[in-house]
């Protein structure tokens, strides 16, 4: 009993340091994997204990293909970051293990547990959410009043989603017990006393039933009240999709509207406007989200059998927007809506982008084989990861440490099904010796990465401790001092564009511009950000050459070419170097940009444009007064 509270203890610890807000530069994978091994060392205890093995099923077997697949993708393409995002892996691998050991043993009891912890969890993030909105909690985001313990509303109204969808999906299954538990309950009061009767095993029954549908309930009406307020469109779309096969798994009511035409053509009307109004909200977003999926499809067809490698995503994406900017005459709306991702919006073409084509078909895969493990065991799990399962569509749920755990905790659940075959197999004593060995060394394996990789992450967490003070530095401007100070942490933070970039940065402004520029460099392999290209150019033109600081700087353009600000430093340097022709073609190609009237960045960078142009004007003026 007590080795099973100490698990307890791990998993709501695990939840508690994943929901506390978190800064952009502070590392928190060192901490993951503390709450990781604080679960899985009990957990083995039990699995000893209970004298059994774990379990392993197709979900295994194909999530198994998917890792092999990324380390020989990592491995094929040789790029350091590859390593450093395998690493992370590590610590939500121990905890998918000890949730299936978990699972496997006491399946009823574990998943009671853990729906409770999904019922407080959104109980806490809706209130969260309800003070952002009143004003009394700070906002993860700048820009954005509702974002809960996330730093984007867009994964909070996700993961509202998401929990919405499984608790609802136990109010409609289990809301009938209800009627059952109460009615016996009060009328054993009458008779035979409340004292008698909490002693009785019927009273904790009617705990372990009806506390989950009361939280339940109270969780259910909070997150419906802050949800709308998230503007999430896609957890919207996942919510809907989620309740609507939990409605026709669980409910005749999809079966009794589809009888009547009239009921039929008016829902279908209604959800029709509905997606229509969805998609005229945000329309530019929704815009730019379908030109992400275009250039991901792209560098997906660019390198389909082994892709990019993982963590090198964001650099291949630049790379084809660049190319696709530049070989083809597009359309205005088109420009505007290319950006910068910092995400993929969409993680099975992340997924395809690292691994290739067979990636994303294996991805789906364990998808597809999960929900339908949890479906035909009935379990109200299987309905939330359909939800998540469409929300990683549009959004980026494996890049948020609440929503991997979640996710890793599904899996988990849905692995401890077996299929018929493996039913089959079980009885063979070679299965039986098999599985005993693998266990082992799967135990052995985890044991000596956790000693192994500890020391890592307390490097990297230090580092980013380390790197948070030496940013005094910069902002004092003794940017020699900086470039000093974040040189000693490059082996630690090499993995973060924006460390990258002020590392970079200050290299630039303390004069050594060549190390700069590889710095830079490196950030363009891990970043979609054209300002790497911007500040490469700059070096170069610090340098004296213009030849490259030009091929950067047009780079940089055809990366996001809704930006004025390299072709603004493109006409400054034809300018320095007396093209008169080309500045006034560039000057001229900027003023006739479209520009954000509310960006005061956008204003400034035309003004000095036009500035730049009557310089032109009056300098052409003058040599044509001299001629004459």
């Amino acid at each position: 009993m007590i080795v099973w509270t100490v698990a307890a203890v791990a998993i709501v610890h695990t939840i508690i340091l994943v929901s506390k807000p978190v800064e952009l530069m502070h590392y928190t994978t060192a901490g993951l994997l503390v709450c990781a091994t604080s679960l899985f060392i009990p957990t083995i205890i039990i699995l000893v204990v209970e004298q059994k093995v774990i379990q392993w099923n197709i979900v295994d077997i194909v999530l198994v293909c998917l890792v092999i697949l990324y380390c020989i993708s990592a491995s094929v393409n040789n790029q350091r970051i590859s390593i450093f995002w395998m690493q992370e892996f590590f610590p939500y691998a121990i905890m998918y293990i000890s949730f299936k050991v978990l699972f496997g043993i006491k399946k009823r009891l574990v998943s009671w547990f853990v729906f409770i912890i999904f019922c407080i969890w959104g109980i806490y993030e809706s209130a969260l959410g309800l003070g952002q909105i009143f004003g009394s909690v700070p906002s993860g985001h700048e820009s954005f009043v509702l974002t809960g313990s996330f730093t984007n509303p867009g994964p909070y109204g996700g993961f509202i989603a998401f929990l919405m969808t499984v608790l609802v999906g136990y109010l409609i299954e289990y809301g009938k017990c209800v009627n059952v538990i109460c009615r016996p309950v009060i009328d054993g009061m009458r008779t035979i006393g409340l004292k008698r009767l909490t002693s009785s095993r019927y009273a904790a029954w009617c705990i372990f039933r009806l506390l989950p549908i009361i939280l339940a309930a109270i969780a259910v009406i909070l997150c419906i009240v802050v949800f709308p307020a998230s503007m999430s469109r896609a957890g919207w779309l996942a919510f809907a999709c989620g309740l609507m096969l939990c409605l026709i798994r669980e409910t005749g009511i999809i079966k009794s509207v589809l009888s009547h035409k009239a009921i039929s053509a008016i829902m279908l009307i209604t959800i029709l406007s509905a997606v229509a109004t969805i998609f005229m909200m945000k329309k530019d977003s929704a815009i730019g989200r379908f030109h992400i999926w275009n250039m991901e499809a792209k560098a997906i067809i660019e390198t389909p059998f082994i892709g990019t490698g993982p963590g090198a995503v964001l650099g291949q994406y630049a790379k084809i927007q660049e190319n696709y900017f530049k070989e083809n005459e597009c359309s205005q709306k088109t420009v505007n809506v290319a950006g910068a991702p910092s995400y993929a919006f969409n993680e099975y073409l992340k997924i395809g982008m690292e691994t290739g084509i067979a990636g994303t078909l294996l991805a789906l895969c364990v998808v597809v084989l999960a929900i339908i493990q949890l479906l035909r065991s009935n379990d109200i799990f299987g309905y939330g990861l359909v939800a998540i399962a469409v929300f990683a569509f549009f959004s980026y749920p494996l890049s948020v440490a609440q929503f991997s755990i979640c996710i890793v905790a599904m899996l988990a659940l849905s692995s401890c099904h077996d299929s018929e075959v493996l039913k089959l197999q079980k009885k063979k004593n070679t299965y039986v010796l098999c599985n005993s060995l693998l266990t082992i060394f799967v135990i052995g394996l985890v044991l000596f990465g956790i000693t192994d990789l500890y020391k890592v992450y307390k490097s990297r967490e230090k580092a980013s401790d380390d790197w948070r003070m030496a940013r005094q530095w910069t902002l004092m401007k003794k940017y020699d001092c900086a470039a000093e100070e974040l040189e000693t942490l490059y082996p630690y933070l090499f993995w973060s564009y924006q460390y990258l970039y002020e590392y970079g940065y200050a290299l630039h402004r303390a004069g050594m511009y060549e190390k700069s520029n590889v710095i830079f460099t490196e950030g363009t392999l891990i970043s979609a950000d054209p300002m790497f290209h911007n500040m490469i150019g700059k070096n170069y033109m610090e340098m004296g050459s213009y030849d490259y600081a030009e091929k950067e700087l047009i780079k940089s353009h055809y990366t996001v070419p809704c930006r004025l600000y390299p072709l603004v430093l493109l006409m400054e340097m034809y300018m320095d170097i007396n093209l008169t022709e080309k500045a006034k073609e560039v000057g001229d190609k900027v003023l006739n940009m479209k520009i954000n009237k509310k960006n005061g960045t956008m204003i400034e960078l035309r003004r000095r444009a036009e500035e730049c142009l009557k310089i032109l004007k009056h300098d052409v003026n003058e040599i044509n007064g001299i001629s004459n």
